[in-house]
């Protein structure tokens, strides 16, 4: 058994009817495609990987003060498209639009953290919600969703906190957990 715990920093995202047709969409697309669940749903700022105990009281603290500068914002889940490209999907995702709060939060977040030892993040901030990942090569009717959905407005979002979540892993998917939760700054 692992000392460590599988973490991760997020916003929470609420289900909608919109997001919940999406994911039931990709969900029947067979055994290539494993959809996220609905309860699953947030926008990862910062992914820690496996961390000790003993560091979750830091990194709760780190989390505090990057949320103490920066008020209640909202932004809108906006599109659908795939990481690394639609052509070659390995990530199904809807994106963020109004994501400069999420963006600056991100940073913060990473510049803290690396400063007490985390790794960096290999690439630039690009919020977005993960609705399912490509196992094997995708159904032909992937690209018809992509068409379909690409400017497809599926919610706002308010975000008043941020999170320190624990993953797991489960029979069903991953089990996030929340660890920790940061208010953001009210006035």
């Amino acid at each position: 058994m692992s000392d460590s715990i599988r973490t991760f920093l997020a916003v929470k995202v609420p289900s909608s009817r919109a997001l919940e047709r999406v994911i039931d969409e990709l969900a029947q697309m067979g055994n290539a495609i494993k959809a996220v669940s609905p309860s699953n749903l947030h926008i990862t700022l910062k992914f820690l990987g496996d961390v000790p105990p003993g560091q979750l009281d830091t990194i709760a603290r780190t989390m505090r003060e990057a949320a103490a500068n920066e008020g209640p914002f909202r932004f809108s889940v906006r599109g659908f498209g795939a990481f690394p490209s639609a052509a070659r999907p390995s990530v199904l995702w809807a994106g963020v639009t109004d994501a400069e709060p999420l963006g600056r939060l991100a940073e913060r977040l990473e510049t803290s953290l690396v400063t007490q030892g985390f790794a960096p993040e290999g690439r630039p901030y690009s919020p977005h919600l993960t609705l399912a990942r490509v196992k094997f090569r995708p159904p032909d009717s992937l690209p018809a969703l992509f068409e379909r959905y690409a400017s497809t407005e599926f919610q706002t979002v308010d975000v008043d906190r941020i999170h320190l979540y624990r993953s797991d892993s489960g029979r069903g998917g991953p089990v996030y957990t929340p660890i920790a939760e940061a208010r953001l700054k009210t006035s």
